[in-house]
């Protein structure tokens, strides 16, 4: 069990370190044996009979490497200092939003204020208005009157 392990640890290290990987798939006698067998398989085919290679053969294999992160070729220690430096800028953006959220708000409430001031003296303006045209139309009333009185006794000496 544990050299299972072991081995399994081993090949992980592999898959992480991309130059170490690549260099096992080039030298590997079990890779390059599988390689061989497909190709002669592919050969054959093509030409109708097996052909066995040479043990000099330069290893014409290469396994492609599928893409991945190369946040995998990092080591730990940089991985950490990665991660900090994020968290720190993460941080740093969390403080800037919160500090213009503050600044917009502050910015909201004096405007508010200010809408409210002028709403206050729209209305007492209206209101004074208000105040004046009834006064006015009093002074009118009375003047209409007069004038009624006036036109009334006007006719009253014309007639009589």
């Amino acid at each position: 069990m544990k050299g299972r392990r072991a081995r399994g640890n081993r090949n992980l290290s592999l898959y992480r370190n991309r130059e170490a990987f690549q260099l096992f798939q080039e030298h590997s006698t079990h890779l390059r044996r599988e390689c061989e067998q497909a190709q002669e398989k592919r050969q054959a085919a093509r030409r109708g009979k097996p052909r066995k290679t040479g043990k000099g053969q330069v290893a014409v294999h290469a396994v492609k490497v599928s893409p991945r992160d190369p946040l995998l070729d990092y080591k730990r220690p940089r991985l950490v200092e990665l991660l900090h430096e994020a968290r720190a800028e993460r941080d740093e953006a969390k403080r800037q939003l919160r500090t213009e959220r503050v600044e917009v708000e502050q910015r909201a409430q004096a405007e508010r204020a200010e809408l409210e001031q002028r709403y206050h003296k729209l209305l007492q303006e209206h209101m004074h208005c208000g105040v004046t045209i009834a006064k006015l139309e009093a002074q009118v009333a009375e003047y209409l009157a007069f004038m009624e009185r006036f036109r009334s006794a006007l006719q009253r000496e014309e007639h009589g």
